[in-house]
């Protein structure tokens, strides 16, 4: 969970949390944890899995094209 008061003494207002999602890209090498995390992750609304890739090189080309907030 995030703590608000940091997001505020960052700049970022709570209001901005409600219209703007986390773009997340999940890495791992074994297909069963990326599809159980982003199964967690969707479910969390203000979190959008943007892609998800089994290795590094996917990785870095999905986040080069996706611009993901988290990896």
């Amino acid at each position: 969970m995030v703590a608000l008061g940091n997001l505020e003494s960052r700049g970022t207002s709570v209001p901005d949390l409600q219209m703007k999602k986390i773009r997340v890209l999940i890495v791992d090498e074994h297909y069963a944890v990326r599809q159980a995390l982003a199964a967690r992750l969707k479910a969390i609304p203000q979190i959008e899995v943007v892609a998800s890739a089994s290795g590094f090189t996917e990785g870095l080309a999905d986040a080069r094209k996706m611009h993901p907030d988290v990896v």
